[in-house]
């Protein structure tokens, strides 16, 4: 999975990265608090805690400029625009139209790969959060239960 490049258009980009390194945080956390409390599963809690935060950031994110709502709002209007025009005969209107036509289909590319460019950086940081999250809540017991008994034994 390659990194998508920063990009002035995605200003969500440092809370992915936060949201990432917060995964981590977490998810360290979770291994210190059961080797504190002596419960290996207790490791596995932090994992579970950035997969939660992970997801909530993935399904409850509104984004502007979404395909669907790009889609769904850009397009009708633009067509509600164009049948007020009607048939054209003169070959200046025909020409203001065609410049018309020309700068919201460019309006609603920008905004389709501008929605497009910030759903792959999301897509990237969230999935790398989820992995961290997901190994220590499926494995976070065992370097717990390891540093419980490398503990126990030095005391």
């Amino acid at each position: 999975m390659q990194s998508p490049e920063p990009n002035s258009k995605v200003p969500e980009l440092p809370t992915y990265r936060l949201i990432f390194f917060l995964s981590i945080i977490l998810s360290l956390t979770g291994i210190v608090v059961g080797v504190f409390r002596q419960k290996d599963a207790d490791g596995q809690r932090g994992g579970a805690i950035a997969d939660m935060i992970a997801l909530y950031i993935l399904f409850v994110r509104h984004d502007e400029n979404s395909a669907y709502r790009v889609l769904s709002i850009e397009i009708p209007a633009f067509r509600k625009f164009l049948q007020k025009f009607g048939p054209l005969t003169d070959a200046q209107a025909i020409r203001i139209l065609a410049l018309d036509l020309e700068a919201q289909t460019a309006s609603i590319n920008m905004q389709l790969k501008e929605g497009s460019e910030r759903q792959e950086t999301q897509n990237f940081w969230l999935a790398w959060t989820t992995i961290v999250g997901t190994l220590f809540w499926g494995f976070g017991d065992l370097p717990t239960r390891w540093l419980i008994n490398y503990y126990s034994s030095c005391s």
